[in-house]
């Protein structure tokens, strides 16, 4: 039902829609992302620990899911964090099943959102000889994490201190940023447990006729009714479809068509179970 009413409104002409509970962007973009995934992962590398210059101690494990998804830990300290330079950074996803819905739960309340539309939450440990290590009181470990299905830079850590429902997830101050065909989301870590990086918005990409990649973003708030779960569909209309869509946007903003010298129109949708 939201889907025939969402494609209505969207399919008149490109444009930025925005209404109390929803808003839509579109703009092109120089890269496309992979589809994400919450498959399996398995360690597909794992770097010695590093001691640079400054006498910092980089630690790094790379993980790959079933789709070919990648994902790089790096931990990075020095010595006032009381970890030990020959420790190993470990790191285990949880990815279905009542664990992940709890997690997830937990993270819609911190939050106050029931719109999450990306989700992976890692147990992330520094251990040596098999015990697991924490930094000192009053000391950091940087964290980054490298992602190539986020699709978004709108992202949220959430910290869990303790097993989900006891209401101990905080959030966690972090900085995203894209470096090619990747998303890479850093904060500083106190300690180490489960750690979340979520999303609350739906983000997808298309490359058109024109050759050019677009990136549409849409976020939208509980009161849409809209399921949390849902997902974002975009095509662009056919050659037949584009004069006529044309017209109607230049139309639309009271634009004689001849002198319209740039359009695209795409048809979007939200969707869930292809419905």
């Amino acid at each position: 039902m939201f889907k025939g009413k969402l494609t209505k409104s969207l399919r008149a002409c490109v444009a930025t829609v925005l209404t109390a509970s929803m808003m839509l962007s579109l703009f092109p973009v120089g890269l496309i992302l992979p589809n994400s995934s919450n498959g399996y992962l398995n360690v597909i590398a794992d770097t010695e620990p590093e001691e640079t210059s400054s006498s910092l101690i980089v630690l790094q494990r790379t993980m790959t899911d079933s789709e070919g998804n990648n994902y790089t830990f790096t931990a990075t300290y020095d010595e006032d964090s009381g970890l030990p330079a020959d420790a190993e950074l470990k790191v285990e996803e949880i990815t279905s099943g009542e664990e992940f819905d709890a997690y997830l739960a937990e993270t819609q309340t911190t939050l106050e959102s029931e719109t999450i539309s990306y989700a992976h939450f890692f147990d992330i440990s520094i251990v040596k000889d098999g015990v697991e290590l924490q930094p000192q009181d009053g000391s950091k470990v940087n964290m980054s994490i490298v992602l190539e299905d986020a699709q978004t830079e709108d992202l949220n850590v959430v910290h869990f201190t303790d097993t989900p429902g006891s209401g101990s997830a905080e959030v966690v101050e972090n900085s995203t940023s894209s470096e090619g065909d990747t998303t890479i989301v850093a904060f500083d870590a106190e300690g180490f447990s489960v750690y979340g990086v979520v999303s609350t918005v739906l983000t997808t990409t298309i490359t058109a006729s024109d050759g050019k990649t677009y990136k549409i973003t849409v976020t939208y708030d509980n009161t849409t009714g809209i399921p949390e779960d849902a997902e974002l569909k975009v095509s662009e209309v056919s050659e037949e479809e584009y004069l006529s869509y044309l017209t109607d946007a230049a139309e639309a903003i009271g634009e004689d068509i001849h002198n319209v010298v740039y359009g695209k129109h795409f048809d979007i949708s939200i969707v869930k179970d292809g419905v």
